[in-house]
This record gives structure tokens, sequence and C-alpha cells, in this order.
């Protein structure tokens, strides 16, 4: 996995000027429904050009799903840019990803607004949604209890108000996967929902909605009570404890790699000495059905239904640890958080558009295949990432790269079995680790069109880059029809002005 040594060797963020948020005046401490909602109000008052406060649904006990986003053009979707999402509290005992996305919140606003360059670029650059909780009504349960003890015991809060766990509530669309895997040209992506009960807590059904309702490209959840960065598929065959792989196993690890990395204590497996839980995990990442199986996980659903990426993140062994723990938390994971919202620019992104340039094509698909023989690729010349006009490919050697079939074998490529979709606009991005890809996108009542994409890491050289353009025109089998149509008419009549040949088309 050689580009994951070379990720490790440069992953460290690039700091600009330093924001003095949260200060020495800042009171760490941990927020109920009522002061959770003062911290996104009171951003939206310092940072209103930046930020859009909204609800996606209610809780079982009719608590607003609060979200924030933070976009130099909130509310829009701007054509190209990659949507973000945090997830937090989605079991209501484990606060500390809900305490350090209450800390992440202002601190984009006020670095931002300082002039910091990098959040300046990741914000005018990425469309950003942060939900703190997805559980208020478990954390209001597990914080009464907090209130009168000063700890939580280990489930109590972790369910909704109906008892549910919602880690395991979404549909287990894993098995449909694992059927259409074994057909030829089984589907790979967007499955379909069957034989499920439709029964789904109302914070799921929420939160369903709102994924469909926005092209996100990459997620995390943040969970507590242990410390690894954890990455699908969260179940196997049989629902059995084994190591279950997705067709993109590479760029998954490549994400985990990254948030663990970035992470003061994750990579190193730097535990708090009373965690209950004995395992330790190499680099601070795994598999989840390797580590245990769960069926109806939120991560898998995002990847099987949607063009979502998403992890599972364990923030620490302490779930509802004091408020004079939660500076350390936030110092752990700051990095991390930010390095991890970076990976939406991973890979490719592209615009499939028909052939005038005039319309984006929606749900087009893009199909891809890592080429894997090196020699190859360095015959074709690309440019080097970070440099220049990086990702297109040079003129020199373009002799005998014009025509791909003549030199492409099908064993130099490394098929994907999973395929993403345009959104409205005819916009996709492709999280692909760094590489020679070929890239085919088609839809409905159009020509494929194939040409080869490089993808790069989104920091390069040490400064922030979007993904690689891997865009399309694809040429609609109508218009070509209707196009020979028009040429063979216009040679006729040159015809038969040339010979005068009184000749019609029948």
């Amino acid at each position: 996995m050689r580009y994951i040594s070379l990720f490790l060797a440069v992953v460290a963020v690039v700091w600009g000027s330093e924001v003095e948020f949260p200060g020495p005046d800042y009171k760490f401490e941990h927020h109920n429904a009522e002061a959770l909602k003062e911290v996104l109000d009171k951003t939206h008052k310092d940072c209103p050009e930046l930020t859009r406060i909204y609800s996606p649904g209610t809780s079982k006990l009719g608590e607003e799903l609060w979200v924030i986003e933070i976009s130099d053009n909130p509310g829009e979707h701007e054509l190209g840019e990659p949507e973000f999402k945090y997830i937090g509290n989605m079991h209501g005992n484990e606060v500390v990803g809900r305490e350090v996305l209450l800390v992440l919140i202002p601190y984009m606003c006020k670095a931002y607004k300082a002039g910091d360059p990098d959040m300046v670029w990741l914000i005018d650059h990425t469309r950003i949604h942060i939900m703190p909780t997805m559980n208020p009504d478990g954390y209001a349960k597990a914080y009464a209890q907090f209130s009168k003890t000063q700890k939580v015991d280990w489930t109590n809060g972790r369910a909704n108000a109906d008892g549910e766990d919602l880690n395991r509530d979404f549909p287990d669309i894993d098995k449909n996967f694992f059927r259409q895997r074994e057909k030829k040209n089984g589907r790979n992506h967007h499955l379909k929902v069957q034989n499920v009960d439709d029964d789904l807590e109302p914070e799921t059904e929420a939160v369903i909605e709102w994924f469909k309702s926005e092209p996100f490209v990459l997620s995390a959840n943040l969970h507590g009570g242990d410390l690894v960065a954890n990455y699908p598929f969260d179940t196997s065959i049989g629902d059995k404890q084994m190591y279950s792989a997705t067709p993109d196993d590479d760029i998954f690890r490549l994400l985990a790699l990254t948030y663990s990395a970035n992470h003061l204590k994750m990579h190193d497996q730097v535990k708090d000495p009373n965690c209950i839980t004995s395992d330790t995990f190499k680099d601070g990442i795994t598999n989840g059905a390797n580590w245990y199986p769960v069926p109806g996980g939120m991560q898998d659903f995002n990847y099987l239904r949607f063009n979502t990426f998403e992890l599972t993140l364990e923030l620490g062994c302490d779930k509802f640890p004091p408020a004079a723990r939660l500076e350390e938390f936030w110092e752990d994971n700051k990095p991390a958080l930010i390095a991890y919202m970076k990976m939406a620019h991973a890979g490719i992104k592209g615009i499939v558009v028909d052939s005038y340039g005039n319309e984006g094509i929606y749900n087009a698909t893009i199909s891809v295949g890592k080429i894997t023989d090196d020699k190859r690729v360095e015959l074709c010349g690309k440019q080097e990432c970070g440099k220049g006009d990086f990702g297109k490919w040079n003129k020199e050697g373009y002799g005998i790269c014009d025509k791909l079939e003549d030199w492409m074998e099908e064993d130099d490529i490394n098929y994907r079995n999973h395929d993403v979709t345009t959104a409205q606009q005819g916009d996709y991005w492709r999280l692909l680790v760094p590489g020679a890809y070929w890239v085919t996108a088609y839809a409905p009542g159009y020509e494929p069109v194939t040409q080869i994409c490089y993808a790069c890491n989104p920091n390069p050289d040490g400064l922030n880059h979007e993904a690689n353009d891997c865009s399309f025109a694809l040429e609609s089998v109508y218009e070509t029809d209707d196009r020979r149509m028009e040429l063979l008419e216009r040679f006729l009549a040159a015809q038969r002005v040339r010979n005068e040949i009184p000749y019609q088309l029948p």
C-alpha cells in the first residue's frame, strides 16, 4: 500500500495564522438542548454571511434535529463544490462528538473572519453541514443522570425515546449488495430498500430524507466508547465477525488514516487507563465487521444507498466525561476534524453535460477502474500533482495514447464495483486514492464516453487543491441520428445543385 505510507508522511495539516479560540475565558461545559441551540444562534449572529440554521426533522419527543450549514454561499449548492456532513451524538450518552462539534462550529466562523488561509479555503470550496446531535432524547436522559451523579451508566441514554438503537435502525441493504455482487453486472450503487420494515424511528426517517436532499460526498458519524476510526463494511455475509471489504477499501482506509493520523492519540492508541475495552487497533483504524458486525448501521447505508462515503469515529473510551476533560478532547480532535473535511476534495470530480455543453445531465453514471500498469501510465506523461493544470495529460506522448483501446489491456484495469451518479446540475465527485483511472460516463439516451483521469491527494504539496477535473460531454443517440440525416440532406442538396438531379428523399 505505497500510497498509504506516502500519505502518512505528509498527512499533517498545514496551518495558517492561529486563531485565539477557544481562549482563556472560554468555559468548556456540557450543552443541553437550549445551550446547544444558543451556540448555533450565536455563530449565525457572528457569521450571518457564512451560516444557515435548519432542521430536517424532529426526534420521537419532538426535539428539533438542528443542523448548521457553513459555506460562503449558505443555502445554495454551488456547481462542482462537494457537500460534507458531521453527525454527532447518535447514541445519546456518547457526548464527546457533540461537544467537540459545538466548539468546531464557532471556531470555523472566527477562523474564517480572522483570515486563516486553511479555513478560508475550506469554507470557500466546501459546503459543510454539522448536526451536533441526532439523538436529543437519549442525551436528555443521560444528561439527567450526569447532573445528579457526575457519571452515566454505559447504556443509559444510548437509545432514543422508543428504546431503539439508531445505529441499528437503518434499512440493512448490505445483504442486497452481497446478492448483487454475485451476479454479472449486478447493481452496485443506489440500492433499493427491499423487504424492510417501514416502521423506522423518526430520527432515522428524518436523516434519510436529509441525505436525499443534498449530494453529500463525505461524512462522519461521531461516537464514543473506544478510540478508533471505523470504516465499512460494518457487516458481512451472514453477519459474521470477519474483514468485510467494500469495493473502495483502499480509499476508506485512507480516509480512516487521515482522521487517525491527525488525531493526537488515536493513531498511537493512547487510551485512558480506565478504558473498559481491551481492543487495540493498528494505526488506530478498523474495518467495522472485523471488529464486530453492525447490521442496519448508518455508514453502510450512506455508501450503498447514496453517493456518500462515511466513517464511524470512536473518540474515546469515556462516553460522558466530566466537563474538565472537554478541552483535552477538543485539542485531541481539532486537527483531525479539519483534515478529514479536506478529504472531500480527494480523487476526481467533474460535470457531465450534453455535447453542446448547454445542460448538465442528471443521474448519469460514473464508473471507474484503476490503471495498474504504471509503465503504460508513464507513457502518456501525466502532470505532477499540485503543479500547473494537474490532472490533465501532457501533449507529449499523446501519439500512443490518442486511441486508448489500441494500448490498454483488460488486465491493466482494476474495475471498481461501485459507481456514483451525477447530481441535479450534472456535477459529480468520486473519492479515490492517488493514481490513474479509466473513467466512463454514461446515461440513458447518450453515447458513453471513456477517458483517463488522474487522482491526487488534496494536499500534495503543502497547499490546498480541489479534486482533479474529469468532466464529460455526452452526445445524444437521437442527436447523432438527426445529425447524420442533416448531413445526408446537405450532401444530396449539393448533388442536386451540381448535377441538377431532381432527387428528393422519400
